[in-house]
């Protein structure tokens, strides 16, 4: 998104965040902590805000309503104030009906801390939202008595007017917490849901029943293939599903899910499981078990749980950090205090001896067991005693993640490509670390991606204390070293590799860095921003593809896509992985949350988006089909 002169004059530096920010022109902010001053408008609302959405105050009509609609009249004074209720970084934006930003304020993340937001309504207000949750933090502007209402109804957001040469046309809809899909050699369109609603509350932890769904993509015809139990506390539950690369001979689709408390006992794990596909069912009876991944079910998240197979036959599987982000303002979770396990990332991510905040690669066999490429992050001829003693997991390839929800491999190069959520800060802070940024990453070789110590160009956290709330120097991505007493692997890691491709919430707030912090002058990215990376495919363009397949045009481009932001964008890299072009695909498309994104073998794009808001109302499969293509 462009910022606009209204939306400039509200970056300021969020270190003042307790004095009165003042602004220019016809847009004014007042921030303060549990105090607020009083300002003359002709309208006046009042909002809390948390990740679960905005909570009207006042006035009356707007009051216990969820992200309600916000009833405006052009060139009316108005003024929000609203109340930061959870801790979390956010901030109140407003865009118009082609998500061009007219107003922004400042991110705040301290629980009561109130911020005041002055502008004057204009017949372009089409929404507000908050920058770093804008799925669930996000409602409607409705400017009564414009003259534009109806011209921008017809034409915001419809892919008539989209001068790209595709179309949508949904497979399924109405799906309740759809996580994945992959298309079979066939073109049909396997996709998993969850299996409940989620929960941050272990007190919420229940038992859900999560699917795999089949669409016969021609007939439209849509079944059940499986029903599996299970756990969908936090944000676990049935996650990815990825077929063997012999799957017209032997029917082997993979699933990586989370049992149910009463299998699992005290020692929770989430499982990557074989099953086979029998016509437009899966087979339960024939599950065979591959890989526990232990986990633990006291507070939040990241699971992670994507699952792709390279050239060569070998699995990949990413996992989550399974640390709890929300009592780290915002900053790397390296919480060391007694009790506080859940919270210090260094135990799963920066652990040579954890599965979790990975992503490994295994070579499956026929008989359910697995082995161990030889060219893995730790080689087992070169860590042998390690691995002996319990100190290095031979399967991690990629490490040092957050949580890589999606990724793909090059089927030509056996490239890795994966996304990597980012923390919520909203700003720097010389004594904490880096605003924060998320991450997409090519990989041709095993590397250390440095999370919780690092992220992006290899920016450091500061190494803090969270009892004595002091803060010593910054990490060293060359030599980083996990000192924290829940670190049983090795303490001395692998150098960091810094990300191919990396962006904030803000790239503003992004320059506004500390003396220690070395960023560039201008963006490097500027039509990146977003909290919420999904890594897709890259397209091989085939003279057998079928109708509707991508053109030869995209051949080698890599997919990527953001939840939050709603893009869809393609990149390009150099024979040494370097970022050479970043292109918009589809760009007015009407995007509702691209949750995952698949190229099927006859070369068309599939997507799946999530849906409005956190928990995803009006979820649907799509075809993205090219208008040109003769197959």
């Amino acid at each position: 998104m462009s910022n606009s002169d209204q939306g400039k004059s509200l970056t300021n530096g969020i270190t003042s965040r307790r004095q009165v920010l003042r602004a220019l022109g016809a847009v004014g902010v007042i921030g303060t902590a549990g105090m607020s001053w009083p300002v003359s408008a002709r309208s006046s609302i009042t909002l809390d805000g948390q990740i679960s959405g905005w909570q009207g105050v006042s006035p009356d009509d707007i009051a216990d309503e969820t992200n309600p609609t916000l009833t405006f009249e052009p060139g009316e004074a108005v003024t929000v104030e609203w109340t930061n209720r959870d801790g979390m970084g956010h901030n109140f934006v407003v865009v118009d009906g082609n998500e061009q930003e007219l107003l922004s304020s400042d991110i705040m993340a301290e629980q009561g801390e109130t911020q005041t937001v002055e502008f004057t309504a204009t017949e372009e207000m089409s929404e507000y939202f908050c920058q770093p949750h804008p799925q669930s933090m996000r409602g409607s502007v409705e400017i009564t008595g414009s003259t534009e209402d109806d011209e921008q109804t017809e034409t915001d957001g419809d892919d008539e007017t989209d001068p790209s040469p595709f179309t949508k046309r949904q497979l399924a809809s109405d799906l309740t917490d759809p996580m994945a899909i992959e298309i079979a050699p066939d073109g049909r369109v396997f996709y998993t849901t969850r299996g409940g609603n989620f929960s941050e509350d272990a007190e919420d932890e229940t038992t859900g029943t999560g699917r795999v769904g089949v669409i016969d993509p021609e007939s439209g015809e849509i079944t059940t293939a499986l029903e599996i139990d299970v756990y969908t506390g936090q944000e676990d539950g049935l996650q990815g599903l990825a077929f063997d690369p012999a799957f017209e001979e032997n029917g082997w689709v993979y699933l990586f899910y989370s049992p149910p408390n009463e299998v699992v006992g005290d020692e929770p794990y989430n499982q990557l499981s074989r099953f086979r596909v029998r016509g437009n069912s899966i087979d339960p009876d024939c599950e065979v078990e591959i890989l526990r991944v232990p986990t633990q079910r006291e507070t939040c998240c990241h699971a992670g749980g994507d699952i792709e197979f390279g050239p060569s036959g070998d699995l990949y599987l990413s996992t989550g950090d399974d640390t709890n982000p929300h009592e780290s303002d915002g900053y790397t979770p390296i919480d060391e205090r007694d009790g506080r396990e859940p919270y210090d990332a260094q135990r799963t991510a920066a652990n040579t001896a954890d599965l979790r905040g990975k992503i490994l690669r295994i070579s499956p066999e026929d008989d359910g067991s697995y082995s161990v490429p030889d060219d893995n992050l730790f080689p087992q001829d070169e860590y042998a005693a390690e691995i002996e003693d319990g100190l290095v997991r031979p399967e991690i390839y990629v490490m040092g993640v957050r949580n890589p929800f999606r990724m793909s491999v090059d089927q030509k190069t056996g490239v890795l490509h994966y996304a990597d959520y980012g923390p919520d800060a909203g700003e720097w802070d010389a004594g904490r670390g880096p605003i924060g940024i998320v991450e997409i990453n090519s990989v041709s070789e095993p590397m250390n991606a440095g999370w919780p110590y690092v992220r992006g160009p290899n920016h450091p956290y500061v190494e803090y204390d969270f009892e004595t709330e002091e803060s010593d120097g910054p990490f060293d991505p060359a030599n980083p070293v996990n000192g924290s007493p829940n670190n049983d692997g090795l303490e001395e890691l692998p150098s960091v590799r810094p990300a191919t491709l990396w962006y904030p919430f803000s790239w503003d707030a992004y320059t506004d860095a500390p003396d220690y912090a070395a960023v560039p002058d201008e963006a490097p990215w500027p039509t990146l921003e977003g909290g919420a990376p999904m890594g897709g495919p890259v397209y091989r363009y085939s003279d057998d593809s079928g109708a509707g397949a991508l053109p030869e045009e995209y051949d080698g481009k890599h997919f990527i896509a953001e939840w939050g932001a709603n893009w869809l964008k393609t990149v390009e890299y150099a024979e040494d992985g370097s970022v050479t072009d970043i292109a918009a695909f589809m760009p007015n498309a009407k995007l509702l949350s691209p949750m995952d994104l698949e190229i099927g073998p006859n070369g068309v794009l599939y997507l799946l988006e999530w849906g409005e808001g956190y928990e995803g109302s009006n979820a649907g499969i799509y075809r993205i089909e090219h208008d040109g293509q003769s197959g």
